[in-house]
């Protein structure tokens, strides 16, 4: 009884979807698939080396370099690093590794150790680490003004 029901008298969705199957054709139509769109990989030119290496030292970002050249910012970074050359930001240098772990036994949070360095905080954490040192809780139960309150 209750297929000839469900069949007789429809439900809303069921209805719309007969509604749509009878403005479907019987053929299908013609798909032509996309054509695909792949990435141009080139190298960059012994110019575009040096003009990419001057901008670099002139304090050009990777950014603003990679869009005068039109590439992708990690291939200069990568040639840049090839050839030799320290870029901003990418490490610390040991000396701030010292610096910094002392800043991190003094009270200083990997935040604000990240900012002075121009690095994320986890860069900071990996190289303190990596020197031996050992993280504090997170939170902020370090700090001197957080106390905990008697709330009874």
């Amino acid at each position: 009884m209750r297929v000839i029901e469900a069949c007789s008298n429809p439900s809303r969705p069921v209805r719309r979807l007969l509604d749509m199957v009878k403005a479907w054709s019987d053929t299908p139509a013609d798909v032509t698939p996309q054509p695909v769109a792949y990435q141009t990989q080139r190298q960059l030119r012994p110019d575009e080396v040096a003009t990419a290496v001057a901008r670099f030292e002139a304090g050009a970002s990777m950014q603003q370099i990679a869009d005068q050249l039109d590439v992708h910012r990690t291939t200069i970074l990568k040639r840049l690093q090839s050839l030799g050359i320290t870029t901003r930001f990418s490490k610390l240098e040991p000396d701030e590794v010292k610096a910094a772990a002392e800043l991190y036994g003094d009270g200083w949070t990997l935040d604000k150790i990240a900012k002075k360095y121009h690095v994320a905080a986890s860069t900071v954490r990996d190289y303190l680490l990596a020197a031996g040192m050992e993280m504090r809780p997170r939170g902020r139960q370090n700090f001197p003004y957080a106390e905990k309150i008697d709330t009874t």
